[in-house]
């Protein structure tokens, strides 16, 4: 990139650039956070709230619909 007089700038003289790099690492740690949150969490409220693991939904293992 080239200043109005000729002169270059060097990349790491550009803000547009180091927003995009803040940007990237709160992304990046966003998603540390959020797999270290998830590998905290135990799965035992999943049996408080559906004992059978069904839900409540009918399930015909019958079905011949392909899927």
């Amino acid at each position: 990139m080239k200043a109005s007089d000729g002169e270059h700038i060097p990349w790491y003289r550009i803000p547009v650039l180091w927003l995009g790099v803040v940007v990237f690492a709160a992304l990046l740690a966003g998603c540390v956070v959020n797999v270290v949150v998830a590998l905290q969490l135990s799965d035992t409220a999943l049996a408080e709230v559906a004992p059978s693991a069904r839900f409540g939904f009918a399930v015909d293992e019958g079905s011949d619909r392909g899927l």
